[in-house]
């Protein structure tokens, strides 16, 4: 026998009905982003070193703000304490938005880093990008300075005819040294800079300059290695040509004392 079953029939799924909305199938959008693009100096861009960024003097930096979305409530710290003066917001040539820290104007500590954090909302979500930078004013040096060698001077004058050796040792505290270069000062007063050479064979005044790496320098002269501002260098032997009575000494013999004798040096007479 078969068993009827009396009553409504239960409808059926219609491929033509419009799906039923399932909170699975919504797309999941997008976390906002925000971060900060290359940072500018007015005397151009910062040394970064360890994470962070020198700058060589007070000034105008320039912070491009790259955010997903519209950036609204910009706020800017200073080593954890919200600064309301000190900045401005802006726009660069293409219409991104940027921010203008007057760093003369922003109460930077006397010691340690400057730790900026820039805080921003987009869509109402709170979004935050940093970072971490100091100036450097302060010129290396060059410590335990001295001259080795093969020399003599007198009141001007540095003689040599073999290698001097200038001793020396850079420090800097900040930045950090950068180069040691040796310049010739030539008659015109221009300067010849000699990097990465610690040997010349050319008469001239000499200097010797020491860099950090956001440019500042320190100059030193020959003086402060023990030395004559200015150095001779000569690789002639001096040779001295005689003569008596007039006549040259080397071809002539003489059976009476000479009456007067007188000789010519050429080449280096101080060595």
């Amino acid at each position: 026998a078969d068993f009827v079953f009396a009553g409504t029939e239960l409808p059926t799924d219609d491929p033509t009905d419009p799906p039923t909305d399932d909170p699975t199938d919504d797309p999941t959008p997008e976390p906002a982003t925000f971060e900060l693009g290359t940072i500018t100096h007015t005397l151009g861009d910062p040394i970064t070193i360890g994470g962070i960024l020198w700058f060589p003097t007070l000034g105008t930096i320039t912070v491009p703000l790259i955010g997903s979305g519209p950036l609204e409530n910009i706020e800017v710290s200073l080593n954890g304490s919200t600064v309301t003066s000190g900045w401005s917001e802006d726009v660069d040539v293409a219409g991104n938005p940027v921010l203008i820290l007057d760093l003369a104007a922003l109460p930077l500590p006397l010691l340690g880093v400057w730790d900026f954090e820039i805080t921003a909302e987009i869509d109402e979500e709170v979004l935050t990008a940093s970072f971490t930078s100091n100036t450097d004013t302060t010129p290396p040096a060059l410590t335990g300075l001295s001259a080795t060698g093969e020399f003599s001077s007198d009141d001007t004058t540095t003689y040599t005819s073999a290698n001097i050796t200038l001793n020396f040792t850079p420090q800097d505290g900040q930045s950090g040294v950068d180069e040691v270069i040796l310049v010739k000062i030539n008659d015109d007063g221009t300067r010849t800079e000699f990097p990465g050479v610690n040997q010349v064979s050319e008469s001239g005044v000499y200097e010797v300059v020491v860099r950090d790496l956001v440019g500042n320098l320190t100059t030193y002269a020959m003086a402060d290695f023990g030395l004559m501002n200015t150095i001779q260098v000569s690789n002639q032997a001096p040779v001295a040509v005689w003569t008596v009575d007039g006549v040259s000494a080397t071809t002539n013999w003489y059976t009476t004392p000479p009456t007067a004798l007188e000789a010519t040096l050429t080449g280096e007479t101080r060595m």
